[in-house]
């Protein structure tokens, strides 16, 4: 099992996530389970741009049992625990992590007609336009906007908001894609394959998988026998364009 403190919760770069290496070996036996809670913490923040005070439940800690997706979303119990992770000032519509951590040029953001859009938006689940906003809010922080934008499909995903899910993943790749290219890093070959994933399950398939080809000329991809598992599995479900969810584990054991 991974425990997580609420710092490591929801963090916004790939390396404050367990990587697809790591999370691929985790395993706990069945009668462990119940030992670990998922806690919350009931807190005051004030608001960064408005200075209201807010009553605020945060993730104290959470815990994950098994293999994540091939996106790195994580396996139960982290995975419910998605409601917490951002916190939203009731009087300027700010959302943060933090309300108390200020992010540059928020007054304007907030006040720009596309983020009044995406709060008067009734199409998309609540909880994924909050995470859109935090995109905005972070649109000059290319992985982090992404990153936000991938946790609104997540939630379009759970609501069976098939189309939304699709706008939410092209949009996050969009971002993610302007990341590359990518260094030979263990860190950054997880995002690419990550990414991958976005790409497909996005209906990119073809960009999908030259993505795949371009990752498979860093020495850390293609020395590494789980991501090459990963890229293996990929390939074949762009083939049969599947945008099905699907996990690590379910590469590995796909040979």
């Amino acid at each position: 099992a991974a425990i997580k403190s609420v710092n490591q919760s929801c963090g916004w770069r790939v390396s404050s996530n367990p990587c697809i290496l790591a999370a691929a070996r985790l395993t706990l036996d069945v009668s462990q389970r119940s030992t670990f809670m998922t806690t919350y913490l009931h807190t005051t923040q004030t608001c960064a741009v408005c200075g209201t005070s807010v009553s605020c439940s945060v993730l104290g800690s959470t815990n994950t049992f098994g293999s994540p997706d091939l996106d790195l979303r994580p396996a139960e119990m982290q995975r419910s625990t998605m409601g917490a992770w951002l916190q939203e000032c009731p009087q300027c519509r700010f959302v943060n992590g933090n309300l108390e951590e200020a992010v540059p040029n928020a007054q304007a953001v907030l006040a720009s007609i596309q983020y009044e859009q995406i709060v008067a938006d009734t199409v998309m689940p609540e909880l994924a336009r909050k995470f859109a906003r935090h995109a905005l809010l972070n649109a000059d922080d290319k992985e982090k906007a992404g990153l936000a934008l991938l946790r609104s499909a997540w939630v379009c995903d759970d609501e069976g908001a098939v189309d939304g899910a699709i706008t939410y993943r092209s949009q996050a790749a969009d971002f993610l894609l302007s990341l590359q290219p990518f260094d030979d890093t263990e860190e950054r070959a997880t995002l690419g394959t990550a990414l991958i994933d976005v790409l497909r399950r996005a209906l990119r398939f073809s960009e999908a998988k030259a993505l795949s080809a371009t990752l498979l000329l860093l020495r850390s991809v293609s020395s590494n026998e789980i991501i090459g598992k990963v890229l293996q599995h990929q390939s074949r479900l762009c083939d049969s364009k599947n945008t099905d969810c699907h996990t690590v584990e379910d590469a590995i054991k796909a040979g």
